[in-house]
C-alpha cells in the first residue's frame, strides 16, 4: 500500500521499473523493496512491473530480435526524465545488452564484459546509464559469509551472471580466481577479457578450465582448495553429493538461482557446508541500483537509516 499525503503528491512523479517477459509485476520482490525505500525518502516516485511479452519466430522460438522489447525500450529513452532506475529481469538481460551498443548508450566495465544489462540508470539530463550490478549483489551477499579479499574462489558458469561476478571478485581483490565452464572455450575467453583490466595477473591468479567432459574432474581438482565455491550456470548437473562429500565443510557455497533451481547450494546444505543461494542478491541489487540511483537522478544519498528498513524488509 503507497500512502500519500494528497493527490498533488503525484505532480513530477517519476517511475523505478521492472521489465521482463515471466510476469515481474506478478513476483519481482524489488519491485515492494524499491517502494519500502521511496516511501521512507517521501520520493515522488513509485515501482512497478512492466510485463512486456516476448516474440516468437515463424519456428515459435524465442525471437533473436526480440521487437516487442525494443518498443518498449524506445518508449523508456524517449520519457527518460520520467524513470529513476529501470530493472531488466529474463529473457531480456541480454536484448538489453544489444539495444544499448546498437543506441550506443554509455555503459559500466560490468556490462560490457557481461554481455548483459540490469539495471538502467538515469541521470537529471535524461540521460541513460546501463549497467550490471548481479556480480555486486551475489558478492556482496557472499561478504555477509565470509571475506572476499585474498579468498581462493571457484567459479562455475561463464555466462553473463558469471562474468560479472568474476569481474567483481578481481576487484574486490580475491587471491586466486578459477573459472570453469562447460564450454571451456567460454571460460576462456571471459580469461582473455579479465586480462584487459588486469594484463599482470599469472595463470596461478586466474585459471581458466573446464569442458563437457573434464568438468567434473576438474570440479574434484580445485574445489577442496576453494575457500568460496560460486555456481553461476542455470543448471549444474557437475556438483553432486558424492562430490561434495570430498570437500572441506569450511568451504563456503553461493548458488545464484534460488529455491528448487538452487541445487547447488541444497546439496551443500544437506552435506553440512554453509551455504546462501540467489535470494540475498534481491536486496544487494536493490541496494545497489538504489544508492546510485538516487545520486545520479536525485543528486542526494540514500538515508543509512532507510537501508535497514529495506534490509529488515528483505530478511524479516
Amino acid at each position: 500500500r503507497y500512502r500519500v499525503p494528497s493527490l498533488s503528491f503525484f505532480d513530477g512523479f517519476q517511475l523505478v521499473g521492472n521489465v521482463g517477459g515471466e510476469r515481474p509485476s506478478d513476483y519481482a520482490r524489488s519491485l515492494h523493496l524499491h517502494n519500502v525505500a521511496l516511501q521512507k525518502e517521501q520520493v515522488r516516485a513509485v515501482a512497478f512491473g512492466f510485463d512486456v511479452e516476448p516474440a516468437t519466430g515463424a519456428n515459435r522460438r524465442p525471437s533473436e530480435t526480440q521487437p516487442n522489447f525494443q518498443r518498449f525500450m524506445d518508449t523508456v529513452v524517449r520519457y527518460a526524465n520520467d524513470f529513476l532506475l529501470l530493472h531488466v529481469t529474463d529473457p531480456y538481460k541480454t536484448h538489453a545488452y544489444r539495444y544499448v551498443t546498437e543506441k550506443h548508450i554509455d555503459m559500466s566495465e560490468s556490462a560490457r564484459i557481461s554481455g548483459a544489462v540490469n539495471p538502467f540508470l538515469f541521470g537529471k539530463d535524461g540521460t541513460v546509464y546501463a549497467d550490471n550490478v548481479d556480480g555486486y549483489a551475489l558478492l556482496e551477499a557472499v561478504e555477509e559469509k565470509r571475506p572476499v579479499v585474498g579468498a581462493n574462489i571457484l567459479l562455475i558458469g561463464a555466462g553473463g551472471t558469471a562474468s560479472s561476478i568474476a569481474l567483481e571478485a578481481l576487484n574486490r581483490g580475491v587471491g586466486r580466481l578459477v573459472v570453469l565452464n562447460r564450454t571451456e572455450e567460454r571460460a576462456h575467453e571471459l580469461g582473455r577479457q579479465l586480462k584487459v583490466h588486469y594484463p599482470r595477473l599469472s595463470e596461478e591468479q586466474l585459471t581458466t578450465g573446464g569442458g563437457e567432459k573434464q568438468m567434473s574432474k576438474s570440479l574434484e581438482e580445485y574445489a577442496p582448495d576453494a575457500d568460496i565455491v560460486i555456481s553461476a550456470a542455470t543448471t549444474n548437473p557437475y556438483f553432486t553429493h558424492e562430490l561434495a562429500g570430498v570437500i572441506p565443510r569450511r568451504v563456503l557455497f553461493a548458488d545464484t538461482n534460488y529455491g528448487d533451481a538452487a541445487t547447488t547450494a541444497r546439496i551443500a546444505r544437506e552435506t553440512g557446508h554453509m551455504s546462501i543461494d540467489g535470494g540475498p542478491m534481491v536486496y544487494f541489487g536493490v541496494e545497489r541500483a538504489a544508492r546510485v540511483a538516487f545520486e545520479r537522478k536525485l543528486g542526494r544519498k540514500l538515508q543509512e537509516s532507510t537501508l535497514a528498513a529495506v534490509k529488515k524488509e528483505a530478511f524479516g
